[in-house]
C-alpha cells in the first residue's frame, strides 16, 4: 500500500511537469494563432491522441509483460523489449504508406486549406510507436520517476517547438511539428536511462516470449482505442459540425479538460503495474484500487468546481480573451472528464485483472457517442453533454464490475479457507 501511494504521487507529480509544459506549448499557439487556426491545430493535436492509440496499447502490453517477466531477472524484460521495438519500428513504417495516402480525405473531411498538417501528424506515428516500446520497458520495471521525466522532455520538446514558431510568426504547419519532435526527444531520453541501467542484453529467444506472451491481449488495444475516440473525436466533429470559431472555442475548452484526463492516466498507470504485480504474488489488490481512486475523485472534482467557478479566468490563462465562448464550456467538459478520470482507474484495474466487461462496454459506446453526436449535438455545448452522458454511463458499469469482482475474491478465499 505504501509502495502504490509513493509512487503515485512521485509519478504523477513528475508527470504534471510534463502535461503542464503540453498546455503551455498549446496556449502559446492558441495566443498566437487566434480561434480559427487553433481550431486546426486542435484538430491535429485530437488526431496525434488516436493515431498513438497503438503506441499506448502497446506501452500497456509490454508493461504487463516485462512486470511478469522480472521474476526471471530483468535481462529477460530487456530482452523482450528489443523484440517489441523491432516488431514497432517496422510495423509502424508500413503503417504509414496506407495512412499516408488517405491524408488528402482526411484534409477534406476536417476543412483544411492544406493537406500538410495532416501529413506530418501521420508521419509522427513512428516516433510514437517507438517510444510506446521504451515506455512500456519502465513501466513494467516500476521505474515511474523515469517513465514520468520521459513526459517532461516530451513537453519540453512541444514547448520549445511552439515558443520558436510563435517567435517567427509561423503559421499552423510549423505548431503541428511540435508532438513528433516531442516525441523523439522523450526517445532519446529513454534510451540513454535504459543503457544507464541495463548491461547489453543477449538476443531475445523464443522461451522468454512465450513467457511474456500468455492469451493473447486484444482487451488493452480495443480499451485504449475506445476510450480514445471517446475522449479526442470531439474535437475533430466539432471541426465538422460548427464554424471555425466556435471549433477553435471548443478546442480551447478541451485545454482546460484534458488535464482530469492527464492526471487520471498517470494514476492508471501506477495501477495497472501494481495489480498486475500484485496479482501474480497473491496479494489482495483491493487497496491498490481505493485510495488512488478515492484521492483522484477529490482532485478532478475539484477541477470540475474550478470550470464553474472562475471561467473567465481559466480563458484568460490558456488561452486570452479571443475565446469568450469557452467559457460556458470549461465546467461541463471538467464534469465530462471527471468521468473519464474515473473511468481510467475502473478500466487498468480491470485489465491487469483480465477482465472483458469495461474493454468491451467501451468499444461499444464509441461509435454510438459518434452517432450521438453527429445526430443531437449542433453546438458545441451539445458535443460537451453528449460526451458527459457516455462517460457517466461507462463509470456506473465499471462501478458494478469492481463490486462484483470483489465479492468473487471474497467467495473464493472463503471456499478456499473453508476447504
Amino acid at each position: 500500500m505504501r509502495r502504490v501511494l509513493y509512487a503515485t504521487t512521485s509519478y504523477v507529480g513528475i508527470t504534471l511537469i510534463g502535461y503542464a509544459l503540453f498546455y503551455v506549448a498549446a496556449s502559446v499557439a492558441g495566443r498566437a494563432l487566434g480561434p480559427a487556426d487553433f481550431g486546426i491545430v486542435g484538430a491535429m493535436l485530437n488526431m496525434v491522441a488516436l493515431l498513438v492509440i497503438p503506441a499506448y496499447s502497446l506501452q500497456l502490453v509490454v508493461a504487463r509483460q516485462v512486470a511478469h517477466l522480472e521474476v526471471r531477472g530483468r535481462d529477460a524484460g530487456v530482452r523482450l523489449m528489443r523484440a517489441r521495438l523491432w516488431t514497432a519500428t517496422v510495423a509502424g513504417t508500413a503503417a504509414l504508406v496506407p495512412l499516408l495516402a488517405v491524408t488528402a480525405l482526411l484534409a477534406g473531411q476536417m476543412d483544411l486549406d492544406s493537406p500538410l498538417p495532416a501529413l506530418l501528424t501521420i508521419v509522427g506515428l513512428v516516433p510514437y510507436l517507438i517510444v510506446g516500446v521504451l515506455r512500456g520497458a519502465l513501466h513494467g520495471e516500476g521505474r515511474y520517476r523515469d517513465l514520468g521525466v520521459t513526459t517532461v522532455l516530451e513537453g519540453a520538446g512541444r514547448f520549445a517547438t511552439c515558443v520558436a514558431a510563435a517567435a517567427v510568426g509561423a503559421g499552423v504547419t510549423l505548431f503541428v511539428l511540435a508532438p513528433m519532435l516531442g516525441a523523439i526527444l522523450a526517445i532519446a531520453g529513454a534510451v540513454v536511462m535504459l543503457r544507464a541501467s541495463h548491461a547489453p542484453p543477449s538476443p531475445p529467444t523464443d522461451e522468454t516470449l512465450e513467457a511474456a506472451e500468455g492469451p493473447a491481449d486484444w482487451r488493452t488495444p480495443l480499451w485504449y482505442a475506445a476510450f480514445a475516440v471517446m475522449t479526442n473525436v470531439d474535437v475533430l466533429l466539432g471541426r465538422a459540425i460548427l464554424g471555425d470559431h466556435e471549433a477553435g472555442e471548443l478546442a480551447a475548452a478541451a485545454l482546460y479538460g484534458r488535464i482530469p484526463i492527464v492526471v487520471a492516466l498517470a494514476v492508471g498507470a501506477v495501477v495497472l503495474a501494481e495489480t498486475s504485480r500484485a496479482r501474480s504474488t497473491g496479494q489482495d489488490r483491493l487497496a491498490l484500487l481505493l485510495a488512488p481512486l478515492g484521492a483522484l475523485t477529490l482532485v478532478l472534482g475539484a477541477i470540475s468546481v474550478v470550470g464553474y467557478a472562475v471561467p473567465p479566468l481559466i480563458a484568460s490563462v490558456l488561452v486570452g480573451p479571443e475565446y469568450p465562448g469557452a467559457e460556458e464550456l470549461f465546467g461541463p467538459y471538467g464534469l465530462a472528464m471527471l468521468a473519464f478520470g474515473i473511468l481510467v482507474v475502473l478500466s487498468k484495474r480491470e485489465l491487469a485483472e483480465g477482465g472483458t466487461v469495461l474493454p468491451v462496454a467501451c468499444g461499444v459506446a464509441a461509435p454510438i457517442q459518434i452517432v450521438a453526436t453527429v445526430l443531437l449535438a449542433d453546438t458545441a455545448l451539445g458535443i460537451v453533454f453528449v460526451e458527459l452522458a457516455v462517460g457517466a454511463a461507462l463509470c456506473a458499469i465499471g462501478a458494478a464490475t469492481a463490486v462484483r469482482r470483489r465479492r468473487a475474491e471474497v467467495r473464493a478465499a472463503l471456499s478456499a479457507s473453508a476447504s
